[in-house]
């Protein structure tokens, strides 16, 4: 069975931390990058490291308002993660595919 791998902005409280919780008890094969501006503040989401593990749950930190803070959170969590990855934002698109030189932006 594959894997599908969601990111959720704003995942440390409200719609994107029941989304995350829905999403980690759907099904075994789901993982969650949890995207915060502050992963030290994220404390609702430690029960869900200890429930589903750190292999289902990537806390990323990444400011959504800042462009270079989230290129370069998308790109750390990319090398650390090798994957397809496909984010698209109000202005820009990010691709990242793994056997790929690197990766491309379009604005």
């Amino acid at each position: 069975m594959s894997t599908t791998t969601y990111l959720i902005t704003g995942s440390s409280r409200s719609l994107g931390l029941g989304y995350a919780k829905e999403l980690l008890a759907s099904s075994p094969q789901t993982r969650v990058v949890a995207a915060v501006r502050d992963p030290s503040k994220a404390n609702q989401l430690e029960p869900l490291t200890k429930d589903f593990g750190k292999d289902r749950l990537y806390i990323l930190k990444c400011d959504v308002n800042e462009a270079a803070s989230t290129q370069v959170s998308v790109f750390a969590l990319f090398s650390e993660r090798p994957g397809h990855l496909l984010i698209r934002t109000s202005s820009t698109t990010i691709v990242c595919c793994e056997g790929t030189e690197g990766e491309r932006i379009l604005e």
